[in-house]
């Protein structure tokens, strides 16, 4: 269903017995389980099937805590992604409480082993603000401009959020990892070339007075 090669795909197996059936070879299922790919059973699996630690591990409960403990604490770079799944509605709500899927442990260890953490319910994130009162005043009635800027991603948004810290603070903050720092600082410059790009537009509809000349976003004036 999404063109990944089925020798490519492992999990849990059922017990197979080889026999010889009319002359013939077959193999057949039993009634149980060889192996559970669960829990400390996903590292074994994964070691079993490919015989080396993978790069990138990214799960959705505490039953691939093992899976991405495993992972992450090889040489080398390696990436873990836990999906914070919150929205009820458009998916399973696995979180700290859920009788199913619960996401406690891996929550809690996430920012010491750097993994990073990204919640579902963020993907639509300023659906809300695009159709709201504020927006209306601040662009209407206010003449308020906006600065059109590539989304930040998801997770980056909800931990700013969560640790209450503007970019400046977060990109030196222990909570963000070593990944997400340049992160930040990437579209921390993109916001202040949009907003000098945005008030060099309207500086240069400006005509400088006689000995001044235009330098930039700003007015310089000759001495």
């Amino acid at each position: 269903m999404y063109g990944i090669p089925v020798e490519q795909v492992f999990g849990s197996v059922i017990k197979t017995n080889y026999e010889g059936r009319d002359g013939n070879p077959v193999l057949v299922r039993l009634p149980g389980l060889h192996f559970v790919d669960n829990k400390d059973g996903k590292p074994v699996g994964i070691h079993e099937n490919i015989g080396r630690r993978p790069l990138v591990a990214v799960g959705n409960s505490d039953d691939d805590f093992d899976m991405l403990q495993w992972t992450t604490s090889g040489s080398g770079a390696q990436m873990g992604i836990i999906v914070h799944h919150t929205d009820a509605a458009r998916e399973w709500a696995y979180n700290r409480e859920s009788h199913i899927g619960k996401l406690n442990k891996g929550l809690d260890e996430a920012k010491t082993k750097g993994w990073t953490a990204r919640n579902a319910a963020y993907s639509e994130s300023f659906a809300l603000f695009e159709s709201s009162e504020v927006r209306v005043q601040l662009k209407e009635h206010l003449g308020g401009r906006e600065i059109a800027m590539s989304p930040m991603q998801d997770w980056l948004v909800e931990a700013l959020n969560a640790e209450n810290l503007t970019i400046s603070a977060a990109v030196k903050h222990p909570g963000f990892s070593l990944l997400d720092r340049p992160r930040l600082q990437t579209w921390q410059r993109k916001l202040k070339r949009r907003q000098i790009s945005s008030s060099h537009a309207k500086l240069l509809k400006v005509t400088p007075r006689p000995g001044a000349t235009l330098h930039g976003a700003a007015i310089k004036t000759a001495v």
